[in-house]
């Protein structure tokens, strides 16, 4: 748990007040809790999953959503290793 008393999302342009349970080095978004930060990357693999875009070379894989914040090892918002 971080314990800054805010942080500046570069992506949401705005002040993030904490304590923060992580914060993205390089937007500076700030997730409150874990439950946030999986909801956030949950968020995204269904925006992926429902993606009609297939990229050279093949189809791409369905993505698992996860539950444990531990396995998100990166940011949702700007894809910046956490």
């Amino acid at each position: 748990m971080h314990d800054h008393s805010f942080a500046w999302c570069a992506i949401h342009r705005q002040a993030e007040l904490g304590p923060a349970y992580v914060i993205c080095f390089e937007c500076g978004h700030a997730f409150r809790t874990p439950e946030a930060l999986v909801a956030d990357h949950n968020a995204l693999v269904a925006r992926l999953n429902a993606a009609d875009v297939d990229p050279p070379g093949g189809p791409y894989e369905l993505i698992a959503a996860v539950s444990d914040p531990e396995e998100v090892t990166f940011c949702p918002h700007c894809s910046h290793d956490l």
